[in-house]
């Protein structure tokens, strides 16, 4: 479910990451590890820098768990830029309205730069079907007709990365792996980076 929050603080935005899944204790908090905050659920992931209001390092003192954090690292790989996409709060608030459209929270949506470097993200369901286009082109778009399958959920908490400062526009860079094999795109996460934040999302099933 889409948490209603308006200007994020960084730790508002790197929590929407955190996961809910009772039997992984050790992913239920953000963690603190040389100078950036982390949190995942194993399907996403939100890292930003710590604020300077906040002042502990890695888990709190009485964590109960004795499992490690994952090394998260592993996954942020060297990425290629996909393109630089500037997004409004006005976006956030349709897509958010679009996600309050999936009851059961997973249903996969399209996330698609076409061959005029237009974003489109669209889904369908038995009974439904919705598209959006962002008003702006992709800039320094490096491959058009890239499509892949996502959480709609996930990247509307991940382009919510603009609410962090307050802006009404920012520009985002758009990732993904410089291993990305047009064949298989359901084994690639793409990035979302802006100002030292970044999110990650894993793709769902290929199309």
């Amino acid at each position: 479910m889409i948490k209603k929050l308006k200007n994020l603080t960084t730790m508002q935005w790197i929590s929407l990451a955190v996961s809910t899944d009772s039997t992984r204790p050790n992913l239920k908090l953000v963690y603190s590890d040389k100078g950036q905050l982390v949190a995942t659920d194993g399907h996403r992931l939100h890292l930003g820098p710590i604020p300077k209001t906040i002042g502990y390092t890695g888990y709190p003192a009485d964590s109960a768990f004795t499992d490690e954090y994952p090394d998260y690292r592993n996954v942020l790989s060297e990425n290629q830029l996909l393109g630089k996409l500037s997004i409004e709060s006005s976006d956030i608030k349709q897509l958010t309205a679009l996600a309050k459209l999936d009851n059961n929270l997973t249903t996969p949506v399209n996330f698609k730069i076409d061959a005029d470097s237009q974003v489109l993200v669209s889904f369908k369901t038995s009974s439904l079907s919705y598209s959006f286009h962002f008003p702006r082109k992709i800039n320094d778009c490096t491959m058009l007709n890239f499509e892949v399958n996502l959480n709609l959920h996930y990247l509307v908490d991940a382009l919510r990365i603009v609410e962090i400062s307050g802006s009404y526009v920012k520009d985002v860079s758009i990732k993904i792996s410089k291993d990305y094999d047009p064949a298989k795109p359901c084994l690639t996460p793409i990035t979302i980076e802006s100002e030292g934040h970044l999110a990650l999302i894993m793709p769902l099933r290929c199309m």
